[in-house]
């Protein structure tokens, strides 16, 4: 166990960049513990208030050695695409819970913002189960993923890109002007996570599927061009990364942590 402290001035970081240094990752990332919402390592420590983080080392971009750029690209696009859906659910245990004990907001005002995640949220699953299939299952010059974007998905993003304009937008504005408990509690929970309501409201809005990819691009036996390589995968705020299992809890000023991999120590 290894005790952390600081003083009102630090952010995240400067309580958790000893840490960082001393295991050696070289590319970290922190979650909320109980929530898995990314955390904002500029935001004041304080925000903390003793809750749980998880340090994760990014993913090696390196580990996969394949020549074959379509694969690679798929690859990239599951893994993004895990890390949005990670972030999407993140929704519910940040805002959609506590909101519910909120006596300001009515019954429709709360479907309104919540509605669509689960939704959402399957579609996502779909698509990782089905890139994942794909990917295990590759065949250069034969195996193809643009069926797994299909018409049902776009159709349920475009139904909830009409609910956000017209009515789930309007309605968040209403209540950030108006509401001061609304406002103070979505302050409260999100603490020192990176996203606000507002952020992962909009969230789905962003999204960058690999169907709007050149098909010359994405055709059997091609490889990425100058014009198709920006516009893989999702395009998220404040980008978006592939994770491995390296976790080390961190309490507050506290943190406790087993032994990381080899891996991951200082050499």
């Amino acid at each position: 166990m290894i005790w952390v402290f600081g003083d009102d001035r630090m952010q995240v970081w400067d309580l958790v960049s000893p840490l960082v240094c001393g295991l050696g990752v070289r590319e970290p990332r922190l979650y909320m513990a109980e929530s898995g919402a990314p955390v904002d390592a500029t935001a004041p420590a304080l925000l903390l208030d003793g809750e749980p983080l998880v340090l994760r080392e990014h993913a090696d971009d390196d580990a996969s050695s394949t020549t074959d750029f379509r694969l690679s690209i798929v690859e990239e696009i599951l893994a993004t695409e895990k890390d949005y859906c990670q972030t999407l659910k993140t929704v519910s245990d940040l805002y959609e819970k506590p909101l519910r004990k909120l006596l300001s907001m009515e019954k429709e005002d709360y479907k309104s913002f919540f509605d669509w995640v689960e939704p959402i949220c399957s579609l996502s699953k779909m698509v990782i189960i089905k890139l994942t299939v794909a990917i295990d299952e590759w065949e250069t010059y034969e195996t193809k993923v643009a069926t797994i974007f299909s018409k049902l998905l776009w159709t349920k993003y475009e139904e909830y890109q009409n609910l956000y304009l017209d009515t789930t937008l309007p309605l968040l504005k209403e209540k950030e002007s108006s509401d001061e408990d609304f406002v103070a509690l979505c302050q409260l929970r999100q603490g020192a996570a990176k996203y606000s309501l507002a952020a992962l409201l909009e969230l789905p809005r962003h999204v960058r599927h690999t169907c709007e990819l050149h098909e010359q691009g994405m055709a059997p036996g091609a490889g990425p061009t100058a014009q198709t390589i920006p516009r893989l995968g999702r395009v998220m705020p404040g980008g978006s990364t592939a994770l491995d299992a390296h976790q080390i809890p961190l309490q507050g000023g506290r943190l406790t942590h087993n032994p990381p991999p080899p891996h991951a120590r200082s050499l």
